[in-house]
């Protein structure tokens, strides 16, 4: 099997796993404002983002670690998933330490023991989830993702629905579907036959924490620019204009959903051919194709953007507003991921760190300088600019690793286009969708070729 073949193999392999589950995530948008409304929604998200941020410093990214050293062959399955299951719980430990300063922020109060256990379930789920994806156990994993969204649909009936538990019930069920997955992948992969904490030598956890420690504070910025967002607009305009935002970033959910699971498969192709012979030709190829995908799904999701915010938010939709200037960013987002697997691969995870640092600061002084003048549409365009650097710096760096090919007039023509539709979905022209039918053909046109190319590699024996 030729690796284009492999990596499309993988990828129909995660996406029928990962549709599913993506998509029932998606739908259960409209659940979370039917029962929570806009100020009870903000809390939530405030809640989930906090958890996300420490999910990382919880288990010191060792998760990511994992992935990269059991597809090294210079080490043994067992060593790599017992380090890395110490190094979790010695840092669930340390967190324990920290907890009751969590208390400090308002919509925590009350709540720091469930953010603990949403912690806990959360990082060991990533780190099983990790460890079957790197012994090639992508039909589990694609599963996995499927059964662990349906648990959470169940849990959001019984706490959120029967017993109106609101905000807690809506904890509780992530929780409790989270620990169902992590035993479920034990279970099933014989994950605990692995563990084994004699096998772990001192050179083999400082080798993978030099590698997955950069990783926290990259996480960290990553965060800050794709939520510090909802705490700043909670703080300087308020709670309901917080939830609208919150509902406005969950449209470009669609994008980030073909970009997962895509970059899922990628991933594993990306550290395992890098230092093949026609590394460069097959990164580049790769790319082009990845991003005519993304090119062409924005401007579908920008097409119906509006009939796709009346589906979800349901009265919320008018938020449909602050999601064009989000999806170009969310775009800009999955770009740059991909090219922090040219990071991964070459174990260059510091390289990920200054360039995420770079976004950080952009995307909070635009915040501080934008949102008091334009309000929730200032976030969103000081998230979409500054993932847009990001994504500039990251590509002239990583091609000094790596000397792939990138069409910039492509891109240009691309991003100009997607442009012009936002333009007109903001400014709200008498022939709207006429124009942004128009600027579909026009990305369509751009991008097919490429993806007729990358097509034609996958079918050749």
């Amino acid at each position: 099997m030729n690796k284009y073949k492999k990596l499309a193999s993988n990828t129909i392999i995660l996406s029928i796993g990962s549709f599913g589950s993506k998509i029932l995530s998606f739908l259960l948008i409209r659940f979370y404002t039917n029962i929570l409304g806009a100020e009870l929604f903000s809390a939530s998200e405030i809640f989930t983002s906090t958890a996300f941020l420490l999910v990382p410093l919880a288990i010191l990214s060792i998760d990511e670690a994992i992935l990269r050293f059991i597809l090294d062959k210079n080490y043994k399955n067992n060593e790599v998933y017992s380090a890395g299951i110490f190094v979790a719980l010695l840092g669930n430990a340390s967190l324990l330490v920290f907890a009751p300063l969590l208390n400090l922020i308002p919509d925590l109060k009350g709540r720091t023991i469930l953010l603990y256990f949403c912690i806990f379930a959360s990082g060991f789920r990533m780190i099983n989830q990790q460890f079957i994806r790197a012994r090639g156990y992508l039909k589990l994993y694609a599963f996995d993702g499927i059964l662990t969204t349906f648990n959470l649909f169940l849990f959001n009936i019984i706490f959120m629905v029967v017993f109106k538990m609101g905000v807690e019930g809506y904890i509780l069920s992530i929780i409790l579907s989270d620990i169902l997955s992590s035993l479920f992948i034990a279970v099933i992969a014989g994950n605990v036959e692995f563990i084994d904490f004699k096998l772990i030598s001192k050179k083999l956890l400082s080798t993978m924490l030099r590698y997955s420690i950069p990783m926290i504070p990259t996480f960290i910025l990553w965060w800050v620019v794709s939520a510090s967002d909802k705490y700043m607009i909670r703080f300087m305009i308020g709670d309901t204009e917080n939830g609208l935002y919150s509902m406005a970033t969950r449209i470009p959910t669609l994008i980030s959903i073909i970009s997962t699971i895509f970059f899922q498969a990628w991933q594993l192709s990306a550290i395992t051919e890098f230092d093949s012979e026609d590394s460069k030709k097959f990164y580049s190829t790769v790319f082009n194709a990845y991003q005519s995908i993304l090119y062409i799904g924005s401007a579908g999701v920008l097409l119906f953007l509006i009939p796709i915010a009346k589906m979800l938010l349901g009265g919320y939709q008018g938020a449909y507003i602050f999601a064009p200037l989000l999806i170009i960013g969310v775009l800009m987002s999955c770009l740059c991921q991909f090219l922090s697997s040219i990071y991964s691969a070459t174990k260059n995870t510091s390289h990920s760190l200054w360039t995420s640092l770079l976004a950080a600061v952009i995307n909070v002084a635009l915040n501080f300088f934008l949102i008091p003048r334009i309000g929730i549409q200032g976030a969103a365009l000081s998230t979409m600019i500054s993932y847009g650097v990001c994504f500039i710096v990251r590509v002239y760096d990583t091609r000094k690793m790596l000397a792939y090919k990138i069409d910039w007039f492509k891109v240009a023509s691309n991003f100009t286009t997607l442009f012009i539709m936002c333009i007109v979905l903001l400014g709200k022209y008498k022939y709207t969708p006429a124009y942004l039918i128009t600027c579909c053909i026009v990305i369509g046109l751009l991008n097919l070729d490429e993806l007729n190319i990358t097509i034609k590699k996958i079918l050749r024996r």
